[in-house]
């Protein structure tokens, strides 16, 4: 997979840009008919904080000292590998 956009990245109702330069990024639109503004636009605010949520669970997984039950381990290992592109399958989550 080719690398993300580096973050900060914002959101504007249905529009997200890079705050580093406000270059579009994308416009969330989903039929009015099916799902309202209000969940588009909430939509809109997750993906523009995607940038951030995946460093902080980089930094989580970095700073774990093995307190806690271990699938939260996974469940973080699998989100970044998701936000990677990369699938981890049950086997290979014991080898990370």
């Amino acid at each position: 997979m080719s690398k993300h956009t580096p973050g900060p990245w914002i959101a504007h109702k249905r529009h997200i840009a890079a705050a580093n330069g406000g270059i579009g990024l994308a416009v969330v639109h989903v039929n009015d008919d099916i799902v309202d503004a209000q969940t588009t636009d909430a939509n809109a605010a997750l993906i523009a904080a995607a940038p951030d949520l995946l460093s902080a669970a980089r930094k989580a997984l970095a700073a774990w000292t093995g307190d806690g039950p271990p699938i939260v381990l996974d469940e973080l290992r699998a989100a970044i590998a998701k936000a990677e592109g990369e699938t981890i399958t049950e086997a290979g989550r014991a080898a990370l």
